[in-house]
């Protein structure tokens, strides 16, 4: 392969014009192919998710109101300040909701709202009763003062403050067939403690006015609910009076806030690590013509990478793109190799020759860890995978074959030699190397490490790497605590009335072994054709036994028109036929949203914990709860990485050994990859850091550094032996890897400044593993080379 490559250079010497017409075609059909590319924001890309898992969060998003924003209004004046301050802020709103992203505030609550479910549901008892109606209707009239008592109770209702209220419904139904019905329609009702004044809604403690608005963003769109809640704060700064506050608060608020604190942080570690990353650029090499082609070579990748997912027709997830920041931390070390072996030898044919081994090795056997990415289920991470092994396959040609062709740099080599020299006598000097204590005290610290390494936990919960504020956690515990939210866990079941009247006999059984506290559905109210067809017949039975006509004959004889109870009359009179279910719609846009999903009802059933709800999830087919869903989730994601991880090794360690040709010397480039992972793990368990599911990608990262600089090493070592030259090629390559890992630890370990957890944890796992590696690659290869060397396992010849 060498030889290809410095042919190939030495052609393009002899063609300079011809390869550069060639390169800037190349450049121009990549910069073509990415204009064309469609890009997409979905965080939930990076799931391992099926299809169960997709359905169970459409009806979650559905049911759980995720697109609702409360808005909070307080003041220490009193409910008519707050109240005024409401009012304003709805005057101010128009001016500056042009786009009507905003479609309703209504501060005070709609009773006709109430008024039409009430109406649609008398109107519609012959679709809602069933035999136990029926039977104590039998039992009622069988009184003879049955209908006395009710005409008299009748006329005290019409005559009360509530009177203009109830009489739609007592004119559809004066003999009361409906409570039952009624009764189950208050069932759903919001079971919240708070007070009404003047039809606005307050706390118990009527310091605070609520009003709820529906995001038209969804949950997820972190960007645009961003906007929204920006202008929410304008509207507020701009119309309420001194001492009146609004905050907002939701799940839409939630993500909004994440988004924002996540530019924040990422403009924060930015800043610090772009700085910090120049100055040690520029410290090391005193030319800004090294940053220009480092700069070129990873861009250059980048483009290609970007080309190649065009071409083969995918669509590319922002947050992969957003990603390759780490990328290029790995994409970095090739011209930084290149750099620094350049300025010490001088000739690029020279510095090619020496350099193609190690940088193709290490290049190969680090794609080859991402490719094990595109296997896993996960879309996003897939597109990971690929990106960035395409990335690094273009900067490697890059550098192959564009950086020996480009203007030698001149400056100062890192550090002077000797000086580099003597520090890494004091740190691994040939005492350390050849000490047999040397390779006990790091056997006993791994095994020390390695105990702790197995306790190492996964934290399975995505909501802890959501970012809220103290103001936020409290909001969100008062809206819990006044919707009456119980401790105990809620599984849904999502299910035609086919389906759930099949799992009824399972729904008995866990009742009675006692996994199940309150069960609740709206299929009472939402009947399938075929029991509506059932109702009606019972409906038509019933009036066949019994005359009405004796009813109303009463209400005339004590004073009522003839007309009061016509829509009574023209009900049980005219002829009923099934319903579709989008008639039943006054009920599922109102309040029955909760329960409703477009193809089936959401029966919610409350159980005391997660082993009670894991129990009822096992025998009841598409139910789910958020917690266990997201955990199933990691959990499938945690055996991605285990999976990745086998994977890793065994591709890594068989290039090794084929590139090397000799299966000792893979053993000493692999085995600081694999203690260094038992160190890091150990070290996290100590530490208490676990991983999840942003901070385990870096796990692919960190091992593909791992194996860049311990090939390094063992080139650098085995070419010194053979040429007898020292350490020179040793102490040039470990002064670009120590460059390579500051870098990486400056650009992604900047990230400890994030208040963001998922951004905090990924500069941890960081810091630990970048650590660990460096340290690794720099202990063990020459430990291992000088051992195999002495007991004479590993013969080299010169």
């Amino acid at each position: 392969m060498e030889k290809y490559f410095l042919l190939f250079h030495d052609w393009v010497q002899c063609h300079r014009r011809m390869a550069l017409a060639t390169l800037t075609l190349f450049l121009a059909v990549c910069v073509a192919l990415v204009a064309r590319l469609d890009f997409k924001e979905d965080i939930t890309d990076f799931l391992p998710v099926d299809e169960h898992y997709r359905r169970s969060m459409q009806v979650y998003q559905e049911v759980a109101s995720a697109n609702k924003i409360v808005l909070q209004f307080r003041s220490d004046e009193g409910m008519d300040s707050i109240i005024a301050g409401v009012e304003r802020f709805g005057a101010e709103l128009p001016k500056h909701d042009t786009i009507g992203w905003v479609r309703a505030f209504e501060p005070q609550m709609d009773m006709t709202v109430a008024l039409d479910v009430a109406e649609f549901v008398y109107s519609h008892l012959p679709y809602l009763l069933d035999e136990a109606d029926y039977a104590r209707m039998d039992s009622l009239l069988a009184d003879a003062d049955f209908a006395p008592r009710r005409l008299a109770w009748i006329e005290h209702q019409l005559t009360s403050m509530t009177g203009s209220f109830m009489q739609p419904m007592l004119q559809l139904d004066p003999m009361g067939m409906g409570n039952r019905v009624a009764a189950h329609l208050r069932d759903f009702q919001p079971e919240m403690s708070w007070v009404q004044h003047d039809g606005y809604l307050f706390t118990a403690d009527s310091a605070c006015c609520l009003v709820t608005i529906d995001s038209p963003f969804g949950s997820s769109e972190s960007d645009m609910n961003g906007r929204l809640v920006e202008m929410l704060n304008n509207v507020a700064d701009a119309s309420l009076p001194d001492g009146v506050t609004m905050r907002p608060t939701g799940a839409p608020v939630i993500a909004a806030g994440n988004a924002t604190q996540i530019r924040r942080d990422t403009v924060l570690s930015l800043s610090v690590s772009v700085v910090l990353i120049l100055a040690l650029l520029l410290w090391a090499f005193r030319s800004l013509r090294s940053l220009w082609y480092i700069v070129l070579s990873t861009s250059f990748g980048f483009l290609v990478a970007l080309a190649t997912i065009s071409l083969i027709g995918q669509s590319l997830s922002l947050i992969v793109v957003g990603i390759a920041s780490i990328i290029v931390g790995i994409a970095v070390n090739y011209p930084l190799h290149f750099a620094c072996h350049s300025q010490e030898v001088g000739e690029g044919r020279r510095t090619l020759a020496e350099l193609i081994k190690p940088l193709l090795v290490g290049n190969v056997t680090t794609v080859a860890a991402f490719l094990t990415l595109v296997p896993l289920k996960a879309e996003a991470i897939r597109q990971l995978g690929l990106f960035s092994a395409l990335m690094l396959v273009g900067t490697i040609l890059f550098v192959l074959v564009v950086m020996p062709h480009l203007r030698p740099v001149k400056g100062r080599v890192m550090a002077d030699g000797a000086a580099l020299a003597d520090t890494r006598q004091r740190i691994v000097g040939e005492a350390v190397v050849k000490s047999p204590f040397s390779l006990i005290i790091i056997a006993l610290l791994t095994a020390f490490f390695g105990w702790f390494s197995l306790q190492t936990t996964f934290d399975s919960d995505i909501s802890h790497l959501n970012f809220m504020t103290d103001e936020q956690r409290a909001d969100m515990s008062q809206l819990a605590t006044m919707q009456g939210q119980s401790d105990g866990v809620t599984v849904y079941l999502p299910a035609t009335q086919t389906a759930m009247e099949a799992m009824r006999p399972t729904l008995d059984s866990l009742w009675r072994a006692g996994d199940l506290l309150a069960e609740k559905n709206a299929s009472f109210l939402l009947p399938s054709a075929e029991k509506q067809r059932e109702r009606l017949q019972l409906w038509r039975d019933f009036w066949q036994t019994h005359n009405y006509h004796t009813f109303l004959s009463q209400a005339r004889d004590v004073g009522f028109s003839e007309e009061a109870f016509e829509p009574f009359q023209l009900m049980v009179e005219m002829e009923h036929k099934p319903l579709a279910y989008s008639d039943f719609e006054p009920l599922t846009s109102t309040v029955l949203t909760g329960y409703v999903s477009p193809d089936a009802l959401v029966t919610r059933l409350t159980v005391a914990d997660a082993d009670a709800a894991a129990r009822v999830e096992s025998v009841l087919p598409g139910s789910f709860d958020l917690t266990s869903l997201n955990s199933r989730v990691a959990s499938a994601l945690t055996d991605n990485f285990n999976f990745i991880g086998l994977a890793c090794a065994c591709i890594v360690f068989l290039f090794l050994w084929l590139s090397f040709g000799r299966w000792q010397l893979a053993v000493i480039a692999f085995t600081p990859m694999a203690v260094g992972w038992i160190w890091i793990l150990g070290l996290m368990q100590l530490l208490g850091i676990q991983f999840n599911i942003v901070n385990i990608i870096l796990a692919t990262f960190i091992f593909g550094q791992g194996d860049d600089y311990t090939i390094f090493i063992t080139e650098g070592l085995l070419r010194d032996y053979r040429e007898g030259t020292g350490r020179r090629t040793l102490i040039g390559y470990q002064r670009s890897i120590l460059l390579s890992a500051a870098i990486m630890l400056v650009g992604i370990g900047s990230l400890i400044l994030a208040k963001h957890p998922a951004m905090h944890s990924l500069a941890e796992v960081t810091i630990i593993g970048m650590a660990v590696v460096v340290l690794m690659a720099w202990l063990l290869p020459p430990m291992i080379f000088h051992w195999l060397l002495k007991i004479k396992i590993l013969n080299i010849k010169y």
